[in-house]
């Protein structure tokens, strides 16, 4: 709280972020979309959930009741899974640095070179496992329903594409070559990858 209003809940640091023993808006998206409720499947078996947009309506009226310091999940109304995953697309896109240490990037692309499934996956475990612990806090999880996602659906470009986006960009990187790494074909393949195996990482 500051000055009696609610803490900024999109765009703070992480490690002030990681601190807290909940993170906003973040914890709660990933609770909502990866467990079943009211006995049917989880949020992510749908098909299309992290490439069909929701309305923005949606998206704003979550985002606008999380800034007020209320938790808008609990409202059946609001309760929109393909909103969720715009909500959350849209907290990750406004965090300051990458979930991946920018000096870890040339790693977790090399460690998918191997030809062996298992070999891929333990040699990534091995990066990871250099990355910061408050970065981890976020990536961990967010890996892991993207990896339940990737498994559900026929095709996994759009989470290939959205774990390409949150290994690199940053607000503060200088190189150009991130970018067109993320657009080729091999870092596409790549990130695939990641999102099938990390369901253990």
């Amino acid at each position: 709280m500051v000055k009696g209003r609610p803490a900024p809940t999109f765009g703070r640091d992480l490690k002030e972020l990681c601190s807290t023993s909940k993170i906003p808006v973040f914890g709660d998206c990933i609770s909502f979309l990866i467990k079943p409720t009211d006995g049917k499947k989880p949020a992510y078996c749908l098909e299309g959930l992290f490439k069909s947009a929701s309305t923005d309506r949606k998206v704003n009226l979550l985002r606008q009741a999380y800034q007020l310091g209320r938790n808008p999940l609990r409202m059946l109304s609001l309760q929109d899974p393909f909103a969720v995953a715009g909500l959350l697309q849209a907290w990750l896109k406004e965090l300051p640095e990458p979930l991946v240490r920018p000096q870890l990037f040339a790693q977790v692309i090399d460690s998918q070179k191997h030809q062996d499934e298992g070999e891929r996956l333990l040699t990534l475990q091995a990066v990871l496992k250099q990355n910061d612990p408050y970065r981890l806090r976020i990536l961990l999880p967010l890996l892991e329903l993207l990896h339940h996602y990737c498994i559900n659906q026929h095709s996994i470009q759009h989470a290939a594409e959205f774990i390409g986006v949150l290994i690199h960009v940053s607000k503060d990187a200088s190189s150009a070559k991130p970018g067109k790494m993320s657009g080729s074909s091999r870092a596409k393949a790549t990130y695939s990858n990641i999102a099938l195996g990390c369901g253990t990482c």
